[in-house]
């Protein structure tokens, strides 16, 4: 996603864009462990910026890689 003058508008200078909610799913895994290239990190908070009720899922990624760690999962 591109970021411009007042924030983030969804696109990357590469055209990348997540078009739906199973592709910003998907990406959750990968955002959080820190495994996505910054492209498509910015994809994912773009999305954000333009669905904030979808942050819920973000937080919930999140606290799941965390159980996992905690339980001897590889994250």
């Amino acid at each position: 996603m591109r970021r411009d003058g007042d924030g983030n508008d969804g696109r990357t200078g590469e055209g990348q864009t997540i078009r739906t909610r199973e592709e910003f799913e998907s990406s959750l895994p990968l955002f959080v462990g820190g495994d996505l290239d910054p492209a498509d990190e910015r994809a994912v908070e773009g999305w954000l910026v333009q669905h904030p009720e979808d942050q819920e899922l973000l937080d919930a990624a999140a606290r799941a890689r965390v159980v996992l760690k905690e339980h001897g999962q590889r994250v």
